[in-house]
């Protein structure tokens, strides 16, 4: 079960992606095709279809950032806050992969929201492993769906889900900045 999710200049509405162009085309790539011939992927697949999610959710995006710009993710926030707990922060002077990088500054700001939906979903937790609060390196916890940007085949971004085991940062030569075991 799902307990919250932490979006690192995710696209949660992919339709409104696909009109924007966000992430270069992405949105379609990741579905594998355009809503009028894959219309059930999209419903599917699309946060903003799913609505209401049912948990809390933090977006985090960078004011620099040219691949998911913040004023994308605004009118999907605008719209689950009156659905769901939705926090959007918008991190300055950030691009798109700032966010996945344990080193930059606004690693903080990630780190502090997976450990807040960490330490709620803590009271939840029957019979559980809960994830220690010393991230980078933490031990089994609840599933938390991640949105990470993540370099693939020149358009920038791959969807996945994680039960989260462990955030470390990345071995010497990595794709990603951001490892989390599935």
């Amino acid at each position: 079960r799902v307990h919250g999710v932490v979006s690192l200049a995710g696209i949660p509405d992919l339709i409104a992606g696909l009109q924007r162009n966000i992430c270069r085309g992405a949105c379609h790539e990741v579905v594998g095709g355009l809503p009028d011939a894959m219309p059930q992927r999209y419903q599917h697949a699309s946060p903003h279809a799913l609505l209401p999610l049912g948990v809390p959710q933090w977006h985090l995006v960078g004011t620099e950032d040219q691949l998911v710009p913040a004023a994308y993710l605004t009118p999907y926030v605008e719209v689950a806050t009156h659905h769901d707990e939705v926090h959007l922060e918008i991190l300055p002077d950030a691009g798109h992969f700032e966010l996945i990088v344990p080193t930059t500054a606004v690693w903080a700001a990630v780190r502090h929201a997976v450990l807040a939906l960490v330490k709620r979903t803590q009271g939840n937790t029957k019979g559980q492993t809960r994830m220690s609060q010393s991230l980078p390196h933490g031990r089994d916890g609840e599933a938390i769906l991640v949105s990470v940007p993540v370099p693939c085949a020149d358009k920038g971004l791959e969807l996945t889900a994680y039960s989260v085991r462990s955030c470390v940062a990345p071995a010497s030569g990595s794709s990603s900045g951001l490892a989390l075991g599935a």
